[in-house]
């Protein structure tokens, strides 16, 4: 965030997956899931993926074509990840069969903006 980049893409998709991932998956899992299931190893790789791309090259949308191509991959196995694992957890209950459900993803109510929806 900050730097001006022509690799929008790459900007959108690191957002994405950071949104996914910190905002989205852990308070649903840390909310939902008993402990002894945690997926630590599956979230481990995607923090992995998003670490990954936290060099000044890759980040910033300055590489090459083809190092934007993996920068962009890694976003979106961290993302696939970080939905998977989401998806795991409601698999099967009542929340699963619906189109879509709404959670508050904060300790504390922030209005409409706290609310995220997920499609299932």
């Amino acid at each position: 965030m900050g730097v001006a980049s022509c690799r929008t893409d790459v900007k959108q998709a690191a957002a994405r997956a950071e949104r996914w991932l910190e905002q989205i998956a852990e308070p649903l899992l840390a909310g939902w899931m008993p402990a002894p299931d945690w997926p630590g190893e599956f979230l481990d790789s995607a923090w992995l993926e998003l670490i990954r791309n936290a060099a000044h090259d890759s980040i910033c949308g300055c590489s090459a074509d083809e190092v934007n191509a993996a920068v962009l991959h890694r976003y979106a196995e961290a993302t696939r990840v970080a939905k998977e694992s989401v998806l795991h957890v409601f698999h099967g209950t009542e929340l699963s069969r619906k189109e879509t459900a709404v959670f508050n993803t904060h300790t504390h109510p922030q209005g409409e903006r706290s609310l995220r929806g997920l499609r299932f």
